[in-house]
């Protein structure tokens, strides 16, 4: 058995730095989406930052970890480390997005789950 979640986490890994890469494709492409009407400015920087940084930890923790499957540590210890990070900034979208759905209703959540 844990070879077997051991091998799934090796292969998501995997498909989740390919789809991270045709999202990149996308995103640099086509642009992000304006943000909602009287955003302030601190407000959108934080969002731009916070979603530059999901990119990048969606980049760098599949290949920390492939290097680390392969070449071991330090590799393995950064892919390691980048769980809490990873969380922090989960909880932070979160919030972010109750934040804009129930305080501001400025309609960006619904934005998210039905992109115009």
């Amino acid at each position: 058995l844990e070879g077997n979640l051991a091998d799934m986490h090796y292969y998501f890994g995997i498909a989740i730095l390919a789809l991270v890469a045709v999202r990149l494709v996308l995103r640099l492409k086509n642009g992000a989406p304006p943000p909602p009407p009287e955003t302030s400015g601190a407000i959108e920087l934080a969002g731009r930052i916070s979603h530059w940084l999901f990119y990048v930890l969606l980049v760098v923790v599949p290949v920390t970890g492939l290097l680390g499957y392969y070449y071991g540590d330090p590799y393995g210890e950064w892919h390691t480390y980048a769980k809490p990070v990873f969380i922090g900034l989960i909880a932070l979208h979160v919030a972010a997005s109750l934040y804009h759905q129930f305080w501001r209703k400025d309609g960006l959540l619904t934005r998210m789950l039905k992109p115009e």
